[in-house]
């Protein structure tokens, strides 16, 4: 039988309320408010669960608890969806903090919930799939939704300003945000990729950086731009460096491209 300590219980009596708060107002709430009708089972199962994690956290004895096995699969989605949110702010938080103490206790947070998740009871619990709201309403309806709420955004189109071929780098992380979201709703999955041009720096001593800069780049940037082009995104992301986002490729597709 699985055991929470007493510094899990303290954990997760932190982002337990933060979780059941946001749930309810993005997807309980919403889905109330679309449909006018009474709770879903699965989201009412899911509740159900949820609420039983409650006493288990407000326990005060320092020595661990055991707890019910059939409740390690809603932990386990509930900390790994919150531990994916906070990297998630933490990133944007550093965008533009310097304060060293401030950015190690960033470090710190997520080193806490990497501990948890190293548990050999929560490595073997299987996640439980959260009830969401493309369940039940159609995605062109919960797209429009998480675009009013701000959820949902893809940036203007910016071309890096070098060669002007290729999508500007300050586009990679809200792109790919954005298409991990839109994904999700289909239950399909997002690609990430990053190249660079083996001996880039050899070739540029060798035909020198003017050559290289008026035929290699821009031929590169032009034929990397169509591989990818109605399948995802091909980014310029430094000099010989680039970054492909493929929301739309297969697997066999996804396995051509590298």
């Amino acid at each position: 039988m699985p055991e929470l300590r007493f510094d899990d219980r303290q954990f997760l009596g932190g982002l337990w309320p933060t979780f059941w708060n946001r749930y309810h107002a993005q997807v309980v709430s919403t889905l109330a408010g679309e449909t006018h009708a009474p709770t879903p089972a699965r989201i009412a199962q899911f509740l159900e669960q949820l609420q039983k994690l409650q006493p288990l956290l407000q326990q005060s004895s320092q020595g661990p608890v055991p707890f019910d096995d059939n409740l390690s699969g809603v932990l386990k989605s509930v900390v790994l969806r919150e531990r994916y949110l906070a990297a998630k702010r933490f990133d944007e938080y550093r965008q533009h903090m310097i304060d060293p103490g401030q950015l190690a206790s960033f470090d710190k947070t997520l080193e806490q919930y990497d501990g948890f998740i190293a548990r050999p009871w929560f490595q073997a619990a299987e996640a439980w799939a959260i009830p969401s709201l493309s369940d039940f309403l159609t995605i062109s309806r919960v797209e429009a939704i998480l675009q009013t709420a701000g959820q949902l955004q893809l940036h203007e189109r910016e071309l890096d300003q070098k060669i002007g071929v290729l999508l500007a780098p300050s586009l990679i992380g809200s792109d790919l945000e954005y298409y991990r979201a839109s994904c999700a709703l289909r239950g399909r999955a997002v690609t990430l990729a990053y190249l660079d041009i083996d001996a880039f720096k050899t070739f540029n001593t060798k035909y020198t950086e003017h050559v290289v800069d008026r035929d290699l780049l821009p031929f590169f940037a032009r034929t990397l731009e169509a591989h990818t082009y109605a399948h995802g995104h091909a980014y310029q992301k430094g000099g010989d460096e680039y970054v492909i986002v493929l929301p739309r490729g297969g697997r066999l597709f996804r396995s051509d491209c590298a």
